[in-house]
């Protein structure tokens, strides 16, 4: 291994899952890990974990990826397994100790939330590479690769993807201290970088980049093969694309969706995403709708990158009133087929949307604002159609996967170079 930054890249990616694990970051690590790859052939290898979304940190009956290695559009792959048992026990400790602001609760917070896997850690010690980047907090295997960095004295660059408002999770000093000791750290928003810097943080080693969508494979997306797929023809669709959790405001937007009706009796509401334990909560509300109104619900559940275009380009208006995203990459994907967004003054969003330019926000919980927000879109096509065109111009000038890749790598050989 040598340090010229010239040639070909030895790079190692971790993160909480992979693909065809459904997530922001897990997107965000598989387009980096293959534009790197296709853009300047560099080696990339990403360590990662046999889960499709975080339930499987913490709870021995989610749904396993198999274990091992494969080769994925030139990426090395390998899942390491995880170990969950304990997942029960050590959310009653960090309870505990967190509400009673017990010394070192933040350490029982990580270790609670995992992901505990003693081969990812050996493997990541064991590695050879020029560079390592891990995504993202608060998650455990971010201090795997920082002990990797202090034995193996290799680089270190952290992608954070802090959700300012959650104070359970990123609010942290075990969190804050080791990114002071790598050697970047990646902020997806200014609004994250600002709160970095309020937790002591130098704003020098802050680069802020934020997250990418490829809009060749949105261009001609045929929204109405999947309307006809869903059984819908020219009914007004409100879409939902996530993973069902509740920060998400999923089930806010069902509420919401009540008040739509009034004005817009035959508006869809169509909910596309990956499950997780939420969806038994977001299904007994569905089951307490009045028979009509059940029959206005749609849920897709999991499906491919490859439906994606076609999804958003059904609709006529996509609302994720989240109560914190640390940048909100399906923002991007409705804007990529013009589409009107709506969004909460929360967090990082207000970041990503300028109200009244490009997307509508509200205040996150208030159904009210959001069914008067949607009822508006829906009934002024012409708002609807340049808040959807402002959105696609702004994605062309700032957040293309190519651009995006390119400022990782600019970071990697900066880091490199020092």
């Amino acid at each position: 291994m040598t340090s010229n930054t010239g040639r070909n890249l030895e790079i190692l990616h971790l993160v909480q899952g992979y693909y065809p694990a459904i997530g922001g970051t897990e997107h965000l690590v598989r387009k980096i890990s293959e534009g790197l790859v296709q853009q300047y052939r560099d080696l990339v290898t990403v360590y990662t974990l046999n889960v499709y979304n975080c339930d499987g940190f913490v709870d021995p009956r989610s749904p396993l990826l198999p274990k091992g290695s494969q080769n994925m559009n030139g990426v090395k792959i390998f899942r390491f397994p995880v170990l969950n048992a304990l997942g029960r026990i050590l959310f009653v400790l960090q309870n505990h100790m967190y509400h009673r602001h017990v010394p070192l609760n933040d350490i029982s917070r990580t270790v609670y939330n995992g992901p505990i896997s003693p081969q990812m850690l050996l493997a990541t010690i064991r590695s050879d590479y020029d560079i390592a980047m891990a995504s993202s907090f608060p998650l455990m295997h971010m201090y795997y690769a920082y002990v990797a960095k202090r034995i193996n004295r290799r680089p270190l660059v952290f992608h954070c993807g802090i959700h300012t408002e959650d104070d359970w999770s990123f609010n942290r000093p075990c969190s804050f201290k080791i990114m002071r000791r790598c050697d970047a750290l990646i902020a997806n928003t200014t609004h994250e970088r600002n709160y970095l810097v309020s937790k002591g943080l130098d704003a020098k080693t802050i680069h802020v980049v934020g997250c990418g969508v490829d809009l060749h494979e949105f261009d001609g997306a045929n929204g109405r093969e999947f309307r006809a797929k869903i059984g819908l023809s020219n009914e007004p669709i409100v879409l939902f694309v996530g993973q069902m959790v509740a920060h998400k405001g999923v089930d806010i937007l069902l509420e919401a969706m009540k008040e739509v009706w009034t004005q817009f009796s035959d508006a869809r509401l169509v909910l596309a995403g990956a499950p997780t334990a939420f969806n038994f909560v977001l299904e007994r509300r569905i089951e307490r709708l009045d028979p009509e109104s059940r029959s206005k619900v749609i849920s897709v559940g999991r499906f491919s990158e490859e439906a994606k275009p076609a999804i958003f380009a059904s609709c006529d208006v996509f609302a994720l009133p989240s109560r914190y995203e640390s940048f909100g990459i399906a923002y991007l994907e409705a804007w990529a087929c013009k589409k009107p967004v709506i969004g909460t003054w929360s967090g990082a969003i207000p970041s990503v949307i300028r109200d009244g330019e490009d997307g509508l926000l509200v205040a996150y919980g208030r159904t009210s604002e959001l069914s008067e927000a949607i009822i508006k879109l829906l009934g002024d096509r012409s708002l609807a159609s340049t808040l959807g065109r402002n959105g696609w111009n702004k994605v062309r000038r700032n957040y293309t996967w190519n651009v995006v890749v390119e400022k990782f790598r600019t970071i990697y050989q900066s880091c490199l170079r020092r």
